[in-house]
């Protein structure tokens, strides 16, 4: 609702150090965004680990905006023993 369409998630988005550097991570990304575009998907959500600057830096670049008034939360659902 918030973004008015379809969400969608990067998971996993990783290159070797020897890969690094030379815009590949830039132009996936706007591989990834002219995709979601097609699927009308609305908007893209990724995580970063907080200490992987130079990530968070590419990220920024590409046009993701760290949202400082949500928090992601996570359940393995396979571990999950129904605690309620």
């Amino acid at each position: 609702m918030e973004f008015n369409g379809f969400d969608a998630f990067v998971d996993e988005f990783f290159l070797s150090k020897s890969f690094r550097g030379k815009g590949i991570g830039t132009e996936v990304l706007v591989a990834i965004k002219r995709e979601a575009r097609k699927l009308d998907v609305k908007a893209l959500h990724l995580e970063v680990a907080k200490r992987n600057t130079s990530a968070q830096m590419l990220y920024s670049k590409a046009g993701f905006i760290a949202r400082d008034k949500y928090v992601l939360m996570s359940l393995a659902v396979e571990n999950d023993d129904d605690h309620r």
